[in-house]
């Protein structure tokens, strides 16, 4: 044995979202691979093990007005806002309205693997946010210094923040029933 091997987990231990990666391009289809989701994801952990990532900086109207334009065909669909922070932050709302509308273990939506919940959303909003910002390129909505990674990455870091604000809202008001239970909770502030 070589190296050094940390074997250190807390709540949010890393291997929690591992299988992310393969789910997000099960899920993506031909938007983006593993290797695509897998970037994204250790630069997601280097994030959150930086202390990057705060679950407080969650701006829920400006995420629920991102998500209708890019998802609900709003009306007031302009097309001055298209980037990639407005583009992952959407994407991250359809992964939760998603993941909480089929069910944590629904196989329609984890493409028939079993994963943790967390994994399951973190790589639904990755996927979410690689098929939508393929969707607005063919538009030609997209700028052209935009790219897909960032708006991948900018989807992964909005879900976890969704992520951790539900654990702590439940440990707030008590116990719940799971991740699932934790991702209802989440989901009845943004749906309402």
């Amino acid at each position: 044995m070589t190296g050094h091997i940390n074997i250190h987990h807390d709540d949010d231990d890393d291997d929690d979202i591992r299988g992310a990666a393969e789910l997000a391009s099960q899920h993506a289809g031909s938007s983006g691979d593993v290797s695509l989701f897998s970037g994204i994801l250790d630069s997601l952990m280097q994030k959150k093990k930086a202390a990057e990532i705060d679950k407080d900086d969650v701006d829920e109207p400006t995420a629920i007005k991102n998500h209708k334009k890019y998802f609900d065909d709003d009306e007031d669909d302009d097309d001055d806002d298209v980037n990639e922070r407005n583009m992952g932050t959407a994407a991250a709302i359809q992964a939760l309205k998603t993941f909480t509308d089929h069910g944590a273990a629904d196989a329609s939506v984890t493409g028939g693997a079993a994963a943790p919940g967390k994994s399951q959303f973190i790589g639904l909003a990755l996927s979410e946010a690689s098929k939508l910002f393929d969707k607005q390129s063919a538009q030609g909505k997209v700028s052209s210094g935009s790219t897909k990674e960032s708006a991948v990455m900018q989807a992964g870091e909005m879900a976890y923040k969704i992520y951790l604000k539900s654990k702590g809202d439940a440990s707030a008001t008590g116990p719940g029933g799971g991740v699932g239970g934790l991702m209802d909770l989440m989901a009845s502030k943004f749906m309402k």
